[in-house]
């Protein structure tokens, strides 16, 4: 079994991929969060591996993952291999150790660790607009999902972060992701139609279209960027920072 957040598209393509090739099936935290509200069970089978995928945000956990963890309950017998693989733009930082001690507070070993670099969606700092970039970018992340998926299917144990940072660093730029969740950085220019597909698309339902504008209805989100990834006029930015650096979905899967 598989459980995934993806904010836009790369953690839920590395979940199918994996899924796809270990036969395990995959559940998007997202969804058991809107239809179950936290109170998903999940009761593994004798030898059933258990993985968590997720993006990496301020070199740590999104915040809609840690929440899934503190309130979901999973039953694991002994005997399950549980591993953990993060996407991230560069650096996965401390999102495995946090994955680690968030699982271990319910009972449950994480025993491999695995990061992935993908394309950097976080736009307020990074360029996605070369579409050249992005697809050597995909083309990398291919071979190292090829060698997580051998990993996994041998049910290999171990930390196969390929790079650490500093703890002390990771601490310091994580403890700026909760106040860097504010929707009041959020606006939208004249370009927005209306069309509501940052209402439709949020996953935490921060946003609904009043008067045909989106209104940010919550004082924060989880800084997933998916409104603003998928906004077809590109008319939503965040900090006036983002607009110039393009957008970017993973183009093998929907989000």
């Amino acid at each position: 079994m598989i459980l995934y957040f993806s904010g836009t598209g790369n953690s839920k393509y590395v979940a199918s991929r994996i899924g796809e090739a270990t036969s395990e099936k995959i559940f998007s935290i997202e969804d058991c969060i809107r239809v179950n509200n936290y109170k998903y069970k999940f009761d593994l089978d004798e030898n059933e591996n258990l993985g968590i995928i997720c993006p990496t945000y301020f070199f740590g956990v999104p915040v809609i993952v840690k929440d899934f963890f503190k309130r979901a309950k999973i039953n694991c017998n002994g005997n399950n291999y549980v591993y953990g693989v993060t996407t991230c733009g560069g650096f996965s930082g401390g999102t495995l150790d946090m994955l680690e001690e968030l699982l271990k507070n319910i009972n449950i070993e994480l025993k491999a660790k695995f990061d992935i670099v993908m394309v950097d969606t976080w736009t307020p700092s990074y360029d996605v607009s070369d579409l050249k970039s992005n697809e050597e970018v995909q083309k990398k992340s291919e071979v190292r999902i090829d060698f997580i998926i051998k990993k996994i299917m041998g049910k290999k144990a171990g930390t196969f972060q390929s790079k650490k940072l500093p703890g002390f660093i990771v601490k310091r730029v994580y403890s700026s992701y909760d106040k860097a969740c504010s929707t009041k950085y959020f606006t939208v220019n004249n370009d927005c139609t209306g069309c509501g597909m940052c209402e439709v698309k949020c996953p935490c339902g921060a946003i609904e279209v009043k008067n045909g504008k989106p209104v940010w209805k919550s004082e924060k989100c989880i800084l997933c960027l998916r409104c603003l990834h998928n906004c077809p006029k590109a008319a939503i930015e965040y900090k006036k920072k983002t607009r110039k650096h393009g957008q970017y979905i993973n183009p093998n899967v929907k989000v």
